[in-house]
């Protein structure tokens, strides 16, 4: 549990934007936390002179968004404006918060060598779980989707997704895609073709994930998928039916297999707000 219960918001004009403030705010209420909103501005043209002008549009769009969180019942309110990129501040800012949250889209800057938005530079370097919020997204469903791979990021994965699925009062559908028979497993017991076996292999890997979450979450309904397909086809499908789709953030500084295929699904393809958690 982060002893500081604030949510960091990164805002700018855009849409995506607007749609994150409103999905903190529903959160900040309904656990009593408090927001601070964020605006880092871009770097002026070296040969434009610096009149002011971008400074007081975002001391605006932060004043009016920290006046309807407010109205909205959100007693802890500020506010930053900083002369710095965005991705660098909300990382520095993620220190010690409940959450990290951000448009899909947000600061339309392009960060990194693979040309990572904000949300992608800070989904890997902040040191909090980030969410990030598409621009628009499904109708409520009372459902929180969480994607499990069968390694060591599971178990942080999980406790999030259970931490918010009974925050939420919602269903938690755990959701393992295959495509090969697990490392690590015998095979040698397993009757039935090879699908079958698959199958059961991925039964077991979820199985043995979800240990210990029915004692500390016993209230929270539980709902396993194993599917036979391909992650991306996973993930989407998992994204078109939750309120939010909880993944494992990508390690700062690795690119493990994948790592940049479930970006690219929470950042542009996702139906629902995506968390990274860790």
């Amino acid at each position: 549990m982060r002893t500081n219960e604030v949510i960091v918001v990164g805002l700018d004009a855009t849409a995506e934007a607007g749609a994150a403030l409103r999905w903190a705010v529903r959160e900040a209420r309904a656990r009593g936390w408090s927001l601070h909103l964020v605006h880092g501005l871009a770097a002026p043209p070296v040969d434009a002179p610096d009149d002011g002008r971008d400074r007081a549009a975002a001391d605006a769009l932060l004043a009016e968004a920290a006046a309807r969180a407010r109205e909205d019942g959100i007693r802890g309110v500020r506010w930053t404006v900083t002369a710095r990129p965005p991705g660098p501040v909300l990382i520095e800012l993620s220190e010690g918060a409940a959450l990290l949250v951000v448009g899909a889209r947000a600061g339309g800057a392009r960060l990194g060598r693979h040309g990572d938005s904000v949300g992608a530079h800070v989904s890997r370097f902040a040191r909090c779980p980030v969410v990030v919020v598409p621009g628009e997204s499904n109708q409520p469903t009372g459902r929180v989707a969480v994607n499990v791979r069968g390694d060591a990021a599971d178990r942080s994965v999980l406790a999030f997704a259970f931490d918010q699925a009974a925050a939420t009062r919602s269903e938690l559908e755990v959701v393992h895609a295959w495509r090969e028979p697990e490392r690590g497993l015998d095979f040698s017991a397993l009757a039935g073709n090879l699908e079958d076996q698959h199958q059961r292999a991925s039964d077991v890997l979820v199985a043995e994930q979800l240990a210990g979450f029915a004692s500390t979450h016993p209230d929270v309904p539980v709902r396993r998928v194993s599917l036979p397909a391909d992650p991306r086809d996973a993930l989407l499908w998992s994204s078109a039916q939750a309120d939010l789709l909880v993944v494992a953030a990508p390690p700062a500084g690795i690119e493990p297999p994948g790592s940049e295929l479930v970006e690219m699904i929470a950042l542009r393809h996702s139906h629902c707000p995506v968390v990274f958690a860790r």
